[in-house]
């Protein structure tokens, strides 16, 4: 019989394109995205700290919240803020009511890095203008190479991560 040329494989698969998490929109959960909250978040200051790094501190604001939505009563865990991915490490640490947080860092893709202070073990009583404070350092050493696309997006987020009420400050 004549020789035979092997059938043809067909071609290989081509990886698909990653798909984009579930939730788009930070934060990167599935939290309720600024339900009725009793928690605010308020920038009062940056300043130099020492050679390339900067002191970034906020206050938590509490006010008033219609205690029938349960986003009204719920804890204070963790504060998140999106950060631009190269600065994956760039704060140092943060204080909380006079202790020692170390931030934890996730990515949700590219675009989608936060940094995490958590601990913060906190209700609106005992919330109500406490101080959080950071430190940054290179290669973002300032809150606009900081802050993805220079804007400071925030949420503050519940033991449960069931309620996050979001907000922003350039």
């Amino acid at each position: 019989p004549p020789p035979t040329t092997p059938a043809s494989s067909p071609p290989p698969d081509v990886s698909p394109v990653p798909s984009p998490p579930i939730f788009s929109e930070f934060p990167f959960c599935g939290c309720r995205k600024n339900p009725p909250s009793p928690y605010t978040f308020v920038l009062t200051s940056t300043e130099d700290f020492a050679k390339d790094s900067v002191k970034v501190c906020g206050v938590v604001k509490v006010q008033p919240c219609d205690t029938a939505d349960v986003c009204c009563t719920t804890d204070l865990q963790k504060i998140e803020f999106r950060i631009n991915d190269w600065c994956w490490g760039a704060i140092a640490a943060a204080t909380w009511k006079g202790q020692i947080h170390y931030p934890a860092y996730q990515s949700y893709g590219q675009g989608m890095t936060v940094a995490k202070i958590s601990n913060l073990r906190s209700t609106p009583a005992t919330a109500a203008d406490t101080e959080l404070c950071f430190l940054t350092r290179k290669p973002c050493s300032s809150l606009s190479s900081l802050c993805y696309n220079g804007v400071c997006e925030y949420a503050l987020i519940d033991t449960k991560i069931n309620c996050c009420p979001t907000g922003s400050f350039a």
